[in-house]
C-alpha cells in the first residue's frame, strides 16, 4: 500500500537573507511646552544722543515698565499620514521553533502637525501710573501668537527581533532597535504684538514694534524602537508582514533673547524705551507606525 501524501508542503527553513517593501500609516506626537516674554522699559533720551542712544530709565520707587509672559503648553500635538517602506534582513532559524533576526530598513513619511494659540496680558492691571505717557503711546493688550509646528520626511531603523513559530509558516516577534529620524518643519514661532502701540504724534517719532521669533528646532534626532508583527510564508519564497512599532525620539530644545533700545532722534529728545525679549521651547517626539511588508527571502 502506497503512504497517503502529506496534508500541506512542508516549510522551508527559516533561515536567509529577504528583501521587503510595503508601507502603513503613523502618528507623529509632541510634547510641546514653550514659553515668551517682554519688557518694556521706560525712559528719557537726550539732545546729546551718541549711537548707541543716551537711554535713561526713569528711576524712583516705581519705575514704569510693561512685563508680559506668555505660555504654550501642548501635551498631544499630533499629525498623521501615510509611508513608505523597504528592509533588507537576515534570519537564523534556531532549534525548532524560535528565530532570530537582524534588519535595516528606511521609511519615507508625509506628516506633520500643528498647533496655534494666542494669549492676552492686559496694561489694565499695571503697577504703574503712566498718565504722563498718555500723550505718547495709546496702551493696549500685551497679545501674543505661539505657533509650534512638527514633521517627519524620513528615518532608518537599525535593529534585531526574535520569534517564536506557532506555525512551521507563521511567525511571531517582537523587535527592537534604534532610529534615526529627519524632521521638517519643526519649529516655533512667536509673534508679540506692541503693548504700548506708539502714537504717530509722540514726541519722540518712535514707531510701533512687534516682537517675531522663529526657533527652528533639530533637524535630525536619535531614538530607541520597539514593537511587535507577524510573517506568514505564503510559498515560493515569498511572506506577508505585519507589524506595529513604537519610536521615542530624544527631546529637541532651543531658546533665543534679544534687547533694542528705541530712542529719540538728535532733534526729537523726549520718551524712549528699552524692549527685553525672550523665547525658549523643547518638545519631546513618539511616533507610532503601523505597516505592511510585502517580503521574498532567497
Amino acid at each position: 500500500m502506497q503512504p497517503l501524501p502529506p496534508l500541506s508542503a512542508p516549510v522551508d527553513s527559516w533561515t536567509g537573507a529577504s528583501l521587503a517593501v510595503g508601507g502603513g500609516i503613523g502618528i507623529l506626537t509632541a510634547n510641546v511646552r514653550g514659553n515668551a516674554s517682554q519688557t518694556d522699559t521706560f525712559g528719557d533720551c537726550f539732545e546729546d544722543v551718541q549711537d548707541p542712544c543716551d537711554f535713561v530709565p526713569f528711576d524712583g520707587d516705581d519705575p514704569i515698565f510693561i512685563s508680559q509672559f506668555h505660555q504654550l503648553n501642548v501635551n498631544d500635538l499630533d499629525g498623521d499620514g501615510i509611508f513608505g517602506t523597504i528592509q533588507a534582513a537576515y534570519d537564523w532559524q534556531v532549534a525548532s521553533q524560535w528565530v532570530l533576526g537582524v534588519f535595516i530598513d528606511a521609511d519615507l513619511y508625509d506628516i506633520n502637525g500643528r498647533a496655534r494659540q494666542t494669549s492676552s496680558v492686559a496694561t489694565s492691571g499695571l503697577s504703574f501710573d503712566a498718565t504722563d505717557l498718555n500723550d505718547d503711546f495709546a496702551f493696549t493688550l500685551g497679545n501674543a501668537t505661539l505657533d509650534a509646528q512638527i514633521g517627519i520626511d524620513w528615518s532608518l531603523t537599525l535593529g534585531g527581533r526574535f520569534g517564536w513559530l506557532a506555525r512551521p509558516d507563521t511567525l511571531l516577534y517582537v523587535l527592537g532597535g534604534w532610529t534615526h529620524a529627519e524632521l521638517q518643519n519643526t519649529r516655533f514661532m512667536v509673534n508679540i504684538t506692541d503693548p504700548a502701540a506708539p502714537l504717530a504724534t509722540n514726541s519722540a517719532g518712535l514707531l510701533p514694534i512687534d516682537t517675531q521669533y522663529l526657533l527652528n528646532l533639530a533637524n535630525e534626532l536619535d531614538g530607541a524602537t520597539v514593537g511587535a508583527g507577524t510573517e506568514v510564508r505564503l510559498g515560493g519564497g515569498w511572506s506577508l508582514k505585519g507589524e506595529y512599532r513604537f519610536t521615542w525620539l530624544d527631546g529637541t530644545a532651543r531658546s533665543i533673547s534679544g534687547s533694542q533700545v528705541q530712542c529719540c532722534t538728535d532733534d526729537q529728545p523726549g520718551i524712549a524705551r528699552q524692549i527685553d525679549d525672550a523665547a525658549s521651547v523643547k518638545m519631546d517626539l513618539e511616533l507610532h507606525t503601523v505597516r505592511g511588508m510585502l517580503a521574498y527571502r532567497f
